[in-house]
């Protein structure tokens, strides 16, 4: 039975027949896809890192075709970022939810608030940590929504923030600099998360257990120590 990293496993439906010694079960698996999307993200966020070498490497050298390829190739690894990036901080808050009380479950109107409220419900966040992340995740979901529901419209050009080229709106927001924010905050989120978990919701515990396990892993993966 392959059982990569982040994987509960359980075994339901234990049956022992006593006439015939025959045991029966239900092996079953739990994938906790925060922690994928969140190693998926920062491998393109080091992609678009070295993306971004090739690029100020051809402008250096007036190599205009080779600064136009690196400029699309830096946004669709920067695009890919900041998407598994936000799946990875929806996919963590679901998982938050899952030991909340039903009257605890959030009812903000956008994805951001209803995150924002999970993670509060789980975690003593105080109102400056909240200022602090509001912006950040509101900027983080609008990307990703401009991503899965792109308007299918013609919007003013401006100029890329290192190649000076006239580019649309994706060009102008999906940058290494981006990138390199939205990695940040979840490093930052997986990191401190667990030392403000509320005592009082039970199964928290486990689901905290995992997190300090598996952010080290994050952390290598950051630094190039792991690729996968």
């Amino acid at each position: 039975m392959f059982t990569p990293e982040g994987v509960d496993f359980q075994i339901a439906k234990l049956r022992l027949d006593l006439g015939t010694g025959e045991l029966s079960m239900d092996p079953r698996q739990r994938l906790e896809l925060w922690y994928h999307w969140a190693r998926l993200a920062i491998l393109h966020m080091q992609d678009a890192g070295r993306t971004r070498g090739a690029m100020v490497g051809s402008m250096s050298s007036n190599h205009v075709p080779g600064v136009k390829v690196a400029l699309m190739r830096e946004t669709m690894s920067v695009m890919q970022c900041m998407t598994c990036a936000a799946f990875s901080i929806e996919s963590f808050s679901l998982a938050v939810q899952e030991h909340l009380p039903p009257n605890r479950h959030p009812n903000g109107k956008s994805t951001a608030a209803r995150i924002m409220e999970r993670l509060a419900g789980g975690f003593r966040i105080g109102n400056q940590s909240r200022l602090i992340l509001k912006k950040p995740l509101r900027n983080l979901f609008k990307a990703r929504n401009r991503v899965v529901h792109p308007p299918y419209e013609f919007e003013s050009v401006g100029p890329h923030p290192v190649a000076k080229y006239l580019v649309d709106w994706h060009q102008r927001n999906f940058h290494l600099d981006n990138a390199r924010q939205s990695v940040a905050m979840l490093r930052s989120l997986y990191r401190d998360l667990p030392r403000l978990a509320r005592q009082d919701v039970a199964g928290l515990p486990d689901l905290v257990g995992k997190m300090r396990r598996l952010s080290h892993r994050l952390d290598a993966i950051g630094r190039g120590r792991l690729i996968w």
